[in-house]
């Protein structure tokens, strides 16, 4: 997960820096399968660590955070780009990214989780 937040900083750097539209398309693309990937096992590790009893709960928070913040970050990235342009929006984008791989790199418990087979998790616990 952190290596494809890594990839993902690198991405996002360069296609601020893009010097040409086949070369922005190819870095969106990069930054689009290694942050889904990202976003996919996060999402996967988190329904697997969580109580059963609080799944519905941390799923509709995180969810929330993921989805429903988006469009309230919008007029952010505007001010942004007007006042310091894109390449700066872009660099911003690649320290968030840089900060969540350090995270994972860097808390032994982030860093150890795993998924667990189908019915494994189950048995683990009792």
């Amino acid at each position: 997960m952190s290596g494809a937040l890594l990839v993902t900083a690198a991405g996002a750097v360069a296609l601020g820096h893009a010097p040409s539209l086949p070369v922005a398309v190819a870095c969106g693309s990069l930054i689009g399968l290694t942050s889904g990937f990202t976003t996919t096992l996060t999402g996967a590790l988190v329904q697997t660590e969580t109580d059963p009893r609080c799944l519905g709960r941390v799923t509709s928070v995180t969810t929330f955070r993921t989805l429903g913040l988006a469009p309230v970050l919008f007029p952010a990235v505007g001010i942004t780009v007007a006042l310091w342009g894109a390449e700066m929006f872009f660099v911003g984008c690649d320290a968030i990214c840089l900060l969540a791989a350090l995270l994972g790199l860097s808390v032994p418990v982030v860093r150890r989780a795993r998924l667990h087979a189908p019915g494994t998790a189950s048995q683990a616990a009792g």
